[in-house]
């Protein structure tokens, strides 16, 4: 398998788990996916060494645009990579 070591998760709401579960499965990743569900509004940010947001700056104000990038700089270590993504 390509780049066998990498692996990764997802940080969302319990309702989207279902979704996520299956597409993993689908890809047979599950032994490289963590799957823990989140509230990115209460909860800290998942520990990284890059995060991806995708798809949720759209939805947010100003002021929680800046705690969610606030919450992705703690978490991430030095020399680590934020990414976003929007339509």
């Amino acid at each position: 398998m390509a780049h066998e070591p990498i692996t990764g998760g997802r940080f969302d709401i319990p309702a989207t788990n279902p979704i996520f579960v299956k597409m993993v499965q689908s890809f047979a990743l599950s032994s490289r996916l963590q799957l823990p569900p989140g509230n990115f509004f209460s909860d800290p940010g998942p520990k990284a060494e890059a995060l991806f947001v995708g798809h949720i700056l759209h939805d947010l104000n100003v002021e929680e645009k800046k705690m969610l990038i606030a919450k992705a700089y703690d978490a991430l270590p030095p020399s680590s990579a934020l990414v976003t993504s929007e339509w």
